[in-house]
């Protein structure tokens, strides 16, 4: 499993169009695995998905951590684009 994950995290990486990449995985992993990345593939990630992916994500998380990727967001400066306000 680790190997799996280093490879993915490397894809993503990699990947012109990470959100793409990221879309393409089971809506089950999504969450456990957006969740191990390294700050340094989750930022790239964030920023290249669009509104309504980033509103999907999250909506499917618990509150805590919806409030954690939403922190996120914020330091990133996208908290308001995603949220539409």
């Amino acid at each position: 499993m680790a190997t799996a994950l280093a490879d993915l995290q490397q894809e993503l990486a990699a990947s012109p169009s990470p959100a793409a990449t990221f879309e393409d995985l089971p809506v089950s992993r999504r969450r456990e695995i957006f969740f191990q990345l390294p700050d340094a593939v989750e930022g790239p990630l964030v920023a290249d998905a669009d509104a309504a992916q980033l509103r999907s994500f999250v909506g499917r998380l618990d509150p805590d951590e919806a409030t954690d990727v939403l922190r996120f967001f914020t330091f990133l400066g996208l908290a308001k684009w995603v949220l539409g306000i």
